[in-house]
């Protein structure tokens, strides 16, 4: 199974360099728990400009590679509960990111997507 094994790693390696580039947009505001900070400032630019929470794409998509890689039903299953504790996680950070930020998170929501880019 050479395919799924390289298909997988290709996306295991884009998803951490990704990775690693939304933590260096955050800069300073990047917060490894789902909390907000007293000194955050709301990032809309850069990858946030097209998806709120590109970070976690980063996560879904490494972890997607490890689907592909594992080409099991445990894999698919691993990847369906990654999706599913993210979109919780994604739903508590919101809650958080509106208290602290009001109606300016409220209308970035509108105009840019979870995790995928809204087509206008």
């Amino acid at each position: 199974m050479p395919i799924p094994l390289i298909a997988g790693f290709i996306l295991m390696i884009v998803g951490m360099g990704f990775n690693l580039v939304v933590r260096k947009e955050l800069g300073k505001n990047w917060v490894p728990l789902s909390k907000t900070t007293p000194n955050q400032e709301l990032v809309t630019d850069g990858l946030y400009s097209r998806v709120r929470h590109p970070f976690y794409l980063s996560i879904l998509i490494l972890f997607t590679g490890v689907a592909v890689i594992s080409w099991n039903w445990y894999g698919l299953i691993f990847l369906m509960a990654m999706v599913g504790g993210l979109i919780i996680r994604i739903k508590k950070e919101e809650n958080n990111l509106i208290i602290k930020f009001g109606d300016e998170y409220r209308e970035y929501m509108e105009k840019t997507g979870m995790l995928i880019p809204k087509i206008t």
